[in-house]
Parts: structure tokens; sequence; C-alpha cells
């Protein structure tokens, strides 16, 4: 049987409950648990003669204490659960005033798609130079679609918001997969069926309850972790030797 290693944030939860699922893995999984995706938008790792090493002090405690090691190298199969989706562009209430420049709206103030991008690319950056360090270090990985937000997740939400939401998430995920094959980097993504035409999860497949009873828009369940790891077998099976 196969070895892997899937480390990230708050959406290995439901890929390890997906895991534990299975009746029979093909794949020996270890989940190594980051925290949360509090240090993303600014670098968190860098290159050393050993590896790739994470910098923040909660990251390469988490890391050894679940691992045993320090650096992330050639020696273990990874794959990655993070980036792809700027939660923090479009979760916000700002849509409700806001559009982007291509949706213009009477009375709404328009965003340029340029500023945008510029703020899907500064989001991101971090998760891309961490992929970088590790094709640098010869490491062997690749990365893990995020499920996207449910539809109509923030409450006052007009159809235009959501439509405006739609556009902001499925343009961020276009471009981060376009980043990954750009750089020969695999990518696994949502298996089809669990996203409707415009870019949002099926509520079937996602948490909707945080542990403490809040509302959660945007991890998914049981069921979407066991889809992914399925299709992430699947992919480990047969192209990675």
């Amino acid at each position: 049987m196969k070895t892997l290693r899937i480390c990230g944030h708050s959406h290995l939860a439901a890929l390890q409950e997906g895991y534990r699922a299975q009746e029979k893995p093909e794949l020996d999984v270890k989940f190594v648990a980051l925290s949360g995706a509090n240090y993303s938008p600014e670098d968190f790792s860098r290159v050393e003669p050993e590896g790739v090493a994470f910098t923040p002090e909660l990251y390469r405690k988490n890391f050894a204490d679940r691992t045993g090691e320090t650096h992330i190298n050639g020696e273990h199969l990874w794959g990655f659960s993070m980036g792809g989706y700027p939660f923090r562009l479009d979760a916000g209430a700002q849509w409700q005033r806001c559009r982007p420049s291509n949706l213009p709206e009477a009375g709404k103030r328009p965003v340029s798609l340029a500023l945008i991008d510029a703020v899907i690319e500064a989001d991101r950056k971090a998760t891309q130079n961490f992929a970088l360090h590790l094709k640098a270090a010869g490491a062997r990985f690749f990365f893990i679609a995020l499920p996207g937000a449910i539809r109509g997740f923030h409450k006052n939400d007009s159809e235009r918001d959501i439509e405006t939401r739609a556009f902001l998430q499925n343009r961020a995920r276009r471009q981060f997969q376009e980043w990954l094959a750009e750089h020969s980097i695999d990518f696994v993504d949502v298996p089809d069926g669990l996203m409707d035409k415009d870019g949002f999860m099926d509520p079937d497949y996602m948490r909707l309850i945080k542990p403490n009873g809040a509302k959660d828009f945007n991890h998914g369940n049981e069921k979407f972790g066991k889809l992914m790891i399925e299709k992430i077998s699947n992919y480990v099976n047969s192209r990675i030797d």
C-alpha cells in the first residue's frame, strides 16, 4: 500500500473523517495539521539545506509534533490542502456595496478587475512561494482542492451579491489552478457533481455548523472528505510511482 502525508489547515478535518469512513483504504495516510490559515497571506516557509522548513513557530511545532521531523524533502509523498479559495476576499459584507467592474449595478461602487486580481494574487502569494520552495528542495508533492462556499451563505445577500461572490470564487480558483499548471504542479480538484453551475458547493457535502455552534459556510463534511480521499487515492495509485 502506498503512503501519503496530507498537510494543511482546518480543511484537513473533512479529509480525515472521510479517510476513517473508508471500509478498505487504498492508501496509508498520515495527516499533518499546521493550525488555522492565520499566516497564509505572509510567507511561511524557506528553503534550507535539509529541505523546506516552516517559519512560523506554531507551524514548526505542530509539524515536528505530528511527524517527528523538521523539514520537507523528497523522502515522502505530500498532498497539500491549501490555497485556491480566498475566503478573505469573498466572505465580507463589502460585496453588498460593491461590484466587480464587469458586473455593474446602479448604486454600487465598481472595483476594477486589475485590483481584484492584485488582491487574489497577494492572498495566494505565500502559498505559491511555498510551492516553489518545495520544487527547489526536490520534494514530491501535489495540491488538493478546498471546497467552495455554499450559495447564499451571507444572510443578507441579494441574487446580484451571490453572482458577485460566484465570480470572485471561480476567478480565484481558476487562476490558482492555471498557476499550478504553468509550474507543472499536479492538482486534485473537487469531484464532479459536488458544485452547482455557478461553483457553489452542494450543502449535502458541507459541514454547515461548526463545533461551537456557529454557521460554517466553507468547510466540507465527512461525505465530502470521503469522495476527496477516493479521488486522491485514484490519483496517487495511477500517477505516482
